[in-house]
């Protein structure tokens, strides 16, 4: 597997399966379709999260392990360790694929990129979607696009595969 391929699984086909339920509307709720590897989530995407043995600031949650098929609300943050990939299906449809050691955070309106590389299908939907990054924001009605943020290098690199996004830096 390798983003932006059509499929999710170890090379032995291991990969692990589901078929999420997607209400309506666009929204960032999601759903973990498809994961190699160990993927995790926060449940408060609103505050820097620590390493998995801690909680996040304040105390407030966990870093905790993710199943194939479970629900992820809105301001949950979501990460792939090292050797990890991940499927989520958001619940406008919207498609993201997640490489090893990102990490996204599922808020309002919106998608944040705080590190990492994902691939994205998004849905076609009269408000933009949008995906924010330490340089910029990227906005699309309906396209395909591959991000990577490298946060200590302070460089976003934007691949778009079919359709027209706009970059806001």
């Amino acid at each position: 597997y390798r983003v932006g391929s059509d499929s999710v699984g170890d090379a032995g086909g291991r990969g692990r399966v589901a078929t999420p339920i997607i209400p309506p509307g666009r929204s960032l709720r999601g759903t973990l379709v498809a994961h190699t590897g160990r993927v995790e989530w926060c449940a408060d995407a609103r505050r820097p999260c620590a390493d998995a043995r801690r909680p996040c600031a304040e105390g407030t949650a966990t870093w905790k392990a993710c199943a194939a098929g479970q629900s992820l609300p809105l301001a949950t943050r979501v990460r792939t360790t090292a050797g990890a990939r991940a499927e989520l299906r958001l619940s406008d449809g919207t498609v993201l694929k997640l490489n090893a050691g990102t990490e996204v955070r599922l808020l309002p309106g919106k998608l944040r990129l705080d590190r990492g590389e994902l691939w994205t299908k998004v849905a076609k939907a009269e408000r933009p979607f949008l995906v924010e990054t330490g340089v910029g924001t990227v906005e699309v009605l309906g396209t395909q696009f591959n991000l990577q943020w490298q946060p200590d290098r302070g460089r976003a690199e934007l691949a778009v595969l079919e359709g027209k996004v706009r970059f806001h830096g």
